[in-house]
Order: structure tokens, then C-alpha cells, then sequence
């Protein structure tokens, strides 16, 4: 999906869509993603609780694609 400025630029349909993806994947503590349905759908486990959030002991590097490649571990593009 192409991304706007503002959602102003979104006609209904649009706006609707993307208010429906990110109620399906934000972090629970925002009142979507209810037991983490939408994480666990794509494989992203996520912090356990917002204190390990803030503690500093959970991060998401293991999410992140390398720079350079198309995705999978040991392939270049």
C-alpha cells in the first residue's frame, strides 16, 4: 500500500484498512492485538510484559532483515 503524507489523503475504504492493520498488530498495551493474535499470526512473539519493554531486556534485532540481502541468511543481492 502506498504510503501518504496524511491520513486526510485516505479515502474511506483506505483509512479503514489501515486502521484495521494496525489494531491487528500494535502492542496490546493499546487496547488492540488482544493476546497477541496478530504477532503471533506473522511469528513475533514480543516482550512477555511492558516491564521487560522498558527494562531493556527484550529487543527485536532477531526481526530485522540485514542490510544487503533479500531476506534470508546468507543470500546477497
Amino acid at each position: 500500500m502506498q504510503q501518504y503524507e496524511t491520513e486526510t489523503d485516505l479515502d474511506f475504504f483506505q483509512m479503514l484498512v489501515l486502521h484495521t492493520r494496525q489494531g491487528f498488530y500494535a502492542d496490546p498495551i493499546y487496547g488492540g492485538n488482544q493476546n497477541h493474535g496478530g504477532w503471533k499470526a506473522v511469528g513475533f512473539a514480543g516482550p512477555s510484559s511492558l516491564a521487560e519493554a522498558h527494562s531493556g531486556t527484550y529487543n527485536s534485532l532477531l526481526f530485522f532483515a540485514e542490510a544487503g540481502t533479500s531476506g534470508e541468511k546468507g543470500s546477497n543481492v
